[in-house]
């Protein structure tokens, strides 16, 4: 029986070698980025209402090459993206994810609905926002209408 373990015990720690070398492959050993292309670095601000909106998410997504870019917007409505490779997006403005307890019925915490962010640019499908993303420095403000 104490065999039948060891041999046990070695085929597990050689299938976790495995496992972590084949991680290492995929992953890459640090240092080395994937070359997109020409990239920009995008900064803009959203704003809604003359007020800035800055409890949301900025996306950037290129649906024909399956990317998607995102950052937080900050206190004055700010945001940057660097290195976004140069191309046409859609863009969609979010709310921030639920933060909090799960609801006493097993729910997970309700969306926040900030009214500064119109239903109609929470979607890739409903927003009108566009934009082209060219090398170098990029700057895209938005304004939300109702």
């Amino acid at each position: 029986m104490a065999n039948r373990r060891k041999g046990t015990l070695r085929r597990w720690a050689g299938a976790r070698v495995t496992w972590t070398a084949l991680a290492m492959l995929l992953v890459g050993c640090g240092g080395s980025e994937v070359d997109v292309g020409p990239t920009g670095d995008v900064k803009g601000t959203v704003v809604h209402a003359g007020k800035p909106v800055n409890q949301g998410l900025v996306t950037f997504q290129d649906t024909a090459r399956g990317q998607v870019h995102q950052a937080k917007l900050d206190m004055d409505g700010a945001y940057a993206l660097p290195k976004v490779p140069v191309g046409h997006y859609t863009v969609v403005i979010m709310p921030l994810p639920p933060i909090g307890e799960m609801r006493e019925d097993g729910r997970p915490p309700a969306l926040p609905d900030p009214v500064n962010i119109p239903p109609v640019y929470r979607s890739g499908v409903t927003t009108p926002l566009t934009t082209e993303v060219t090398e170098g420095e990029v700057s895209y403000d938005i304004v939300l209408e109702n």
